[in-house]
């Protein structure tokens, strides 16, 4: 049984644009690389998806490191 996951991120990039910064370029990237992933569903090329995953993976991990170290700085900075 094979079951194919389509995700579509059409029209987001005023979304990046909004979010900007390192952020915004690699929530792009990522969306394009999911678009990618799709496709290659879709066209039963699954082998290709090793690399854009991990690739995807990387980027959500980057921007996740991201926020929690702006998180933890602006409770630390705070003045009491």
């Amino acid at each position: 049984m094979v079951i194919l996951l389509s995700i579509r991120f059409y029209n987001l990039n005023h979304v990046f644009s909004a979010i900007g910064g390192v952020t915004g370029d690699l929530l792009e990237q990522t969306a394009q690389m999911f678009n990618q992933i799709s496709a290659n569903f879709s066209s039963f090329q699954i082998h290709d998806n090793i690399n854009l995953l991990c690739k995807a993976r990387d980027n959500i991990l980057t921007i996740l490191n991201e926020y929690v170290i702006s998180s933890m700085l602006s409770v630390t900075c705070r003045p009491n």
